[in-house]
């Protein structure tokens, strides 16, 4: 009796190997919307401020 494809490790096995990427995906998207955030700011520094 061995376990189909459909066993518990497999599920396990396409968890991690989904889960990772997402992760990474996740912190580079917060990270990108960091900086996109920072660099409006000196944007809206920049020219409010009178020159």
């Amino acid at each position: 009796m061995r376990n189909g494809p459909s066993g518990p490790r497999h599920l396990r096995q396409i968890y991690h190997m989904y889960h990772m990427p997402l992760s990474i995906l996740s912190l580079l998207s917060i990270r990108l919307r960091h900086i996109k955030l920072r660099s409006h700011m000196k944007g809206l520094l920049t020219s409010t401020m009178p020159t």
